[in-house]
């Protein structure tokens, strides 16, 4: 999967790519970066393949690197990793390498692995937020990432992942403790420069040159090699993973309250007014107008019953329009709950389009015990609910904000009414108390 975020110039802001790793294995192991291997046999994920891995790349084409730099520390910014003399680590290539590094990190504006000066604020947040949660409603419970810059280490721990092994937490416990000793810690941009230097000083050392000598050259410090008690280099080859889901139990629901369908019945205006939107920990929910036009008029509808427009394409009026957009709003949450009101002397009812497990329980909060399958082939299609992965609507008296007001508390907060339900297939004012399901 890839996310692509352009302007209209065709400049790309945001790429954003999920590697499925369903085909890297028949368990769930997996490996530390210097080993990793696509396909090898010793990284393994879930045998369900619920796990992907996470790739970013974010940028401001606004402002580019070009021409505030050359192409060259240009390339060195976006992937300081490449330009490595590794095929050839002569002295010279690494003083090369070195000074390109001198050129870049104590500049204030610029990250490793930069595409651009400038990045948007809060985008990536955002996108990952709303990743995350198509992921889980696609029933992933893993999400990967070995990040190659420590600005970004940091941020995931932020974002909620954990470190794949006990190795890797005490590895990044080391880095961070030899960052705070040399006074690198507070400053997270000097610190992801600081710890690609360290892939640097051990290339240099492999080549029998002393990193620290080679610093000197270049009237730097030599507190920007990093060594433990045995002389040996901090790396930040770190994997570090996100576990979306234990199960169902833990998943918030996104839950979508429509007002409105008939402009005539205010009810749904009444709770969008007043509980617009909102987070409990069972749930986010929502509330949205369906016909704004008619609930201004206080009618009915403009040209047809908003309630029978949905998946037709036979149509051209104000209310099949306003269908269309609903049904790309509608398919994003687990659970609509469509609030319509009636003027008649029946009692408040629950109407849905089929029985089953996820819809009884999604009516366990409700207060009615009464609940009808409309299910006719010919127009029950086109309801509001029709198009909803779980579709509830609910029937109130005129103006019985009361009871709404307590069957939305209920579901937001998912609390059961332990009322046993009357299933019917026809609703009267007076029901008959037959169970169909019994």
């Amino acid at each position: 999967m890839q996310v692509r975020i352009t302007d209209f110039s065709g400049k790309t802001w945001f790429l954003f790519r999920l590697r499925d790793r369903s085909k890297d294995g028949p368990g769930w192991q997996p490996t530390d970066l210097s080993t990793w291997h696509y396909n090898h046999p010793d990284d393994k994920f879930p045998k369900s393949g619920l796990a992907v891995e996470r790739t970013t790349y974010l940028g401001d084409p606004n402002n580019p690197l070009i021409p505030e730099f050359d192409k060259t520390t240009a390339n060195f910014i976006t992937d300081s990793f490449k330009l490595l003399p590794s095929e050839v680590p002569t002295e010279e290539n690494l003083l090369v390498w070195l000074k390109l590094f001198v050129k870049v990190y104590s500049d204030q504006r610029i990250y490793p692995g930069y595409f651009s000066l400038s990045q948007p604020p809060g985008l990536i947040k955002r996108l990952f937020e709303r990743i995350e949660r198509l992921l889980k409603e696609k029933g992933i419970k893993w999400l990967t990432i070995i990040p190659t810059w420590w600005y970004i280490l940091k941020m995931n721990l932020q974002h909620g992942f954990e470190f794949t092994y006990q190795s890797d937490q005490e590895k990044y416990q080391k880095l961070k403790e030899a960052l705070e000793r040399q006074g690198f810690y507070q400053d997270k941009r000097l610190s992801s420069w600081v710890c690609v230097l360290q892939f640097w000083a051990d290339l240099a050392e492999k080549n029998n040159s002393n990193p620290e000598e080679l610093l000197e050259q270049l009237n730097l410090n030599s507190n920007l090699i990093l060594r433990d008690e045995e002389r040996k280099y901090y790396y930040i080859s770190i994997n570090t993973r996100k576990k979306l889901m234990d199960s169902q139990k833990n998943y918030i629901k996104k839950i979508l309250f429509i007002g409105c369908t008939h402009g005539d019945e205010h009810l749904g205006k009444w709770l969008f007014d007043n509980y617009p939107y909102g987070q409990t920990n069972y749930c986010q929910w929502k509330v949205i107008i369906a016909n704004p036009e008619a609930m201004y008029l206080n009618q009915r509808f403009i040209d047809e019953d908003l309630n029978r427009c949905f998946n037709r394409l036979d149509s051209n009026t104000y209310e099949s329009k306003r269908a269309k957009i609903l049904t790309s709003i509608i398919k994003q949450y687990d659970i609509v709950y469509d609030i319509h009101e009636t003027s008649s002397q029946m009692k408040t009812c629950i109407f849905v389009n089929e029985i089953n497990d996820e819809v009884k329980k999604a009516i366990e909060s409700v207060k009615s015990i009464y609940v009808t399958l409309d299910n006719h082939p010919d127009y029950s299609g086109h309801f509001t609910t029709s198009v909803a992965k779980i579709g509830i609507t609910l029937e109130y008296r005129r103006w019985a904000k009361d009871e709404l007001k307590q069957d939305f508390f209920n579901i937001i907060n998912n609390k059961i009414v332990s009322q046993e339900k009357i299933f019917m297939r026809t609703y009267k004012a007076i029901p008959q108390r037959k169970n169909i399901l019994s």
